[in-house]
């Protein structure tokens, strides 16, 4: 008798047999204010925003097996925000706060699941941030991330 495989399973051995992996990103729009607490700017200002979520999904093998991850860009107008002028809004606490209530407003109940990736990842438009396996397994089921 063969054992079903949980959901966790399937959706990570489709990843790791590289399958098609294919999404439609949700776009949503916010507005978010810094607090100017971030290590790289001191800058209080409100940034409109939109999120792309998500922006990437893949895989990787870690100590524990197969991991599975994506990213979430937080696009914003360099108008309104110059990294170079005003520095990167990379570790701001009001801004994550904003971003992940924007998520939670649109209805993603891990909207906790999102969090700034690593500072060489960020753009002169839009703030990266991680996401984690529950965030990909909502978006899997709201038929988002298609495998």
């Amino acid at each position: 008798m063969k054992k079903e495989k949980s959901k966790r399973q399937k959706i990570i051995e489709s990843f790791y047999d590289d399958r098609e992996i294919s999404f439609k990103p949700l776009m949503i729009k916010g507005i978010g204010k810094t607090s100017g607490d971030g290590l790289w700017s001191n800058r209080i200002a409100t940034v409109p925003f939109t999120i792309e979520l998500p922006s990437y999904v893949g895989s990787f093998y870690g100590g524990a097996g197969l991991d599975v991850y994506g990213s979430v860009s937080v696009h914003f107008s360099t108008k309104k925000w110059n990294v170079h002028k005003h520095g990167l809004i990379y570790t701001d606490t009001q801004f994550i706060k904003d971003v992940r209530n924007a998520l939670k407003n649109y209805g993603i109940k891990n909207f906790r699941d999102v969090d700034y990736s690593e500072q060489g990842r960020q753009s002169d438009n839009y703030v990266d941030l991680d996401i984690d396996e529950k965030l990909i397994n909502e978006l899997i089921k709201l038929k988002v991330i298609k495998i």
